[in-house]
């Protein structure tokens, strides 16, 4: 139950600030309230659910602060995978080929206009991109941060009408593997997350704003602008 909440959540079907009802969650998953409680919770220490007293859960807003913390920790990280996979002389045929397949996925997913596969391509680009590395623990500690850079991307690039950059920019993150140099490989991969950066926490901080006006819009759930199907768990849509 839990994995299914969170999924809902990551990929921006519970919107930020829904509330989250016990019962219309038991009642929705087939299940008892008691194993509802105990997977918001658990969510909640992940950063994801808000629990707070005689108000119950809600989806956990995103922030300006949560962006940064979210992605300096990426520009560190994601760095040094780059650097210790060609360090390391793992940046083989295998690895190039994965990567290039999440690159054309991207390309086809923006030229469709299907922002889910577009999130799913990056997602897969980075994920595969820090495994060459061959650090498992480096990998762990990405693979944490990737429910809130999956909300944080669902949140900046839904407002974007060209992604066509997006594609052109992992590209140069495959040929700055494929040449050699840990130096370049690194510096490519962290001007690519602070580029990212720089986008997400000027969406983060507007939607924000709006928030606090209380205007805030609904997130669009594709490239087309379509409305994200956001719930207030009340049985609503």
């Amino acid at each position: 139950m839990g994995n299914h909440i969170r999924d809902s959540i990551v990929r921006g079907v519970y919107l930020p600030g829904a509330p989250l009802s016990e019962t219309a969650l038991a009642s929705a998953l087939g299940t008892s309230r008691g194993t509802i409680r105990e997977a918001l919770l658990a969510l909640s220490h992940g950063g994801l659910v808000v629990i707070r007293a005689h108000r119950g859960a809600s989806v956990a807003t995103l922030t300006p602060g949560q962006a940064q913390e979210t992605y300096s920790l990426r520009a560190l990280l994601e760095p040094y995978a780059a650097r210790l996979a060609v360090e390391r002389d793992r940046v083989d045929a295998t690895a190039i080929r994965d990567l290039n397949r999440a690159v054309d996925a991207l390309s086809t997913a923006i030229a469709s206009r299907d922002f889910d596969a577009c999130v799913e391509a990056d997602m897969h680009f980075h994920a595969r991109m820090s495994a060459i590395s061959g650090h498992v623990i480096l990998q762990q500690l990405l693979g944490a941060l990737a429910a809130h850079t999956r909300r944080f991307i669902i949140l900046s690039d839904l407002q974007k009408d060209d992604m066509i950059g997006d594609v052109e920019s992992h590209a140069r993150l495959v040929s700055a593997l494929l040449s050699g140099d840990p130096e370049i490989a690194e510096r490519e991969v962290r001007m690519h997350i602070e580029d990212a950066a720089a986008r997400v926490l000027q969406a983060a901080t507007a939607d924000s704003s709006n928030h606090e006006r209380g205007k805030r819009q609904p997130i669009p759930h594709n490239l087309a602008g379509k409305p994200a199907e956001g719930r207030n768990l009340a049985g609503e849509t």
